[in-house]
């Protein structure tokens, strides 16, 4: 460590800053690399001389990280575009393909109520703004909402390919499946450092249900990457004086919930998340805004869940 006390830099008087700037600089110049130390005696310190090596490690660990991570999330594409070229159409594939598509093309939501429109959306997207396929469904089915003989019509019937409409919609959803792995990961090394997040997106990667799913045009992986996105901002929300993470949470929530209606449980999740934080404490670290400082630690940690709940429930509810 540094001494408690040391001198300036000699920059061209006894102990005194020189008055001459040429003087200065031709100090400066010869003095060793410096730095100012403002915690212990206000004082300028010498730079480890080993402090560029160290620079130069964590570069290349980081850099030897992004590329272990680029190269497991390559695999789970390969394994998914394999996938996508190999299997046959599911039963409810067409369903959702066109019920997206529907939406997209007349502005109607009636196709495939049972499941809500965000991801159906999502997947159907790249076809509708790539392709614009008519979609002129029979005027009988269309009025009774007859999804799955309308999803059928659509996908064998249209001016493309079957196989090349479902591929489509497939590698949407694909990509739907890389983000996931992408934020484990992230989230891993948040918590664990790089060693785990490379470890997390291997595991991710290699998932076989995960490839699975993510290769057909179905709504579970969209789902489950809100519900982890909103549990994750959650995560960084509850220890940052920040009401937009807040903000940013609700928002992810009410995106999950426009996904899938299974993804309801995360209103029990994050009410038994605030409810621990009231009972016990040790989850909201820090608040967007000043607390009594009157008022009992668990009238402040009540204070505390109650006033996030609208930064939770608004935009939730907006979406």
């Amino acid at each position: 460590p540094p001494p408690a006390q040391c001198p300036p830099p000699d920059l061209g008087g006894e102990g005194e800053l020189s008055s001459s700037p040429a003087r200065q600089g031709r100090a400066i110049a010869r003095s060793p690399p410096m730095r100012y130390d403002g915690l212990r005696a206000r004082c300028w310190i010498p730079l480890p001389a080993c402090m560029g090596e160290r620079d130069s490690g964590l570069h290349r660990s980081v850099a030897a990280t992004v590329a272990a991570a680029a190269g497991l999330l390559g695999v789970f594409m390969l394994q998914g575009a394999l996938a996508i070229a190999h299997h046959a159409p599911t039963y409810d594939e067409a369903a959702h393909l066109a019920s997206g598509y529907s939406m997209l093309a007349t502005g109607d939501f009636r196709l495939n109520p049972q499941v809500p429109p965000l991801v159906k959306i999502l997947l159907a997207s790249p076809l509708y703004l790539g392709s614009r396929l008519a979609f002129t469904p029979d005027p009988a089915q269309w009025r009774d909402a007859a999804d799955y003989p309308i999803g059928q019509a659509f996908l064998y019937g249209s001016a493309r390919p079957a196989d090349e409409i479902l591929a489509t919609g497939r590698f949407a959803n694909l990509a739907l499946g890389a983000g996931l792995v992408v934020l484990i990961g992230w989230w891993a090394g948040r918590l664990w450092g790089r060693a785990a997040a490379v470890v997390a997106i291997a595991l991710a990667a290699l998932e076989p249900n995960l490839v699975a799913h993510s290769s057909l045009v179905t709504t579970d992986v969209g789902a489950t990457l809100f519900m982890v996105l909103t549990l994750y901002l959650l995560w960084e929300a509850t220890s940052a004086k920040s009401s937009a993470r807040w903000l940013a949470t609700g928002l992810s929530a009410g995106l999950a919930m426009a996904a899938k209606y299974s993804t309801l449980t995360l209103i029990p999740i994050l009410g038994a998340i605030l409810a621990r934080h009231v009972l016990l404490g040790g989850i909201i670290k820090d608040a967007p805004w000043a607390l009594p400082a009157a008022a009992s630690p668990r009238r402040q940690r009540l204070i505390q869940a109650v006033s996030v709940i609208p930064l939770l429930g608004v935009p939730a509810t907006l979406v």
